[in-house]
């Protein structure tokens, strides 16, 4: 049986437990391999009231509270991104194009079956990168207004 895999995009810590932290920790108790995925530490929230941290440890403290979220939930230890929260909008998208960009290539090489079939390998480097170098996720709406991205995927 193959294994099954989910991974949930978030964009701060929390996201994954009031959103939807019931499904994610059912599915998990079912042997689906949940991963998470989180774009900022947080570090605009609050300390909590009253405070319990101050602002300048509060990124340490999300990451924590996220750790132990995950754990509670029974799923993978949460990865994150670093980017700095609240401004998303502002990220540049090529720095993250440029960052893996050479291993995206290097992978789609190692499918030596489908080359020969897929015009875009013939294609200019530039033309490639305009095809390839945009990922798109599915958004999914939950009751009440609240989303999250997530891809589901077999292994």
């Amino acid at each position: 049986m193959a294994e099954r895999c989910l991974l949930a995009v978030f964009a701060h810590p929390d996201d994954e437990a009031y959103r939807p932290g019931g499904t994610l920790a059912l599915l998990a108790r079912r042997g689906v391999r949940v991963q998470v995925l989180v774009a900022t530490r947080g570090q605009a929230g609050l300390c909590g009231e009253p405070p319990l941290c101050t602002i300048d440890d509060l990124p340490v403290v999300r990451e924590r509270e996220l750790r132990c979220a995950c754990a509670a939930l029974c799923l993978e230890p949460p990865r994150l991104l670093d980017y700095q929260d609240r401004h998303l909008d502002q990220a540049d998208p090529e720095s993250i194009i440029a960052e893996v960009w050479e291993a995206k290539l290097a992978a789609i090489r190692c499918h030596a079956t489908q080359l020969g079939t897929s015009p875009i390998t013939r294609a200019s480097r530039e033309r490639q990168r305009v095809f390839l170098g945009m990922e798109f996720f599915v958004r999914v709406a939950l009751k009440g207004g609240n989303d999250f991205l997530v891809g589901l995927e077999e292994k």
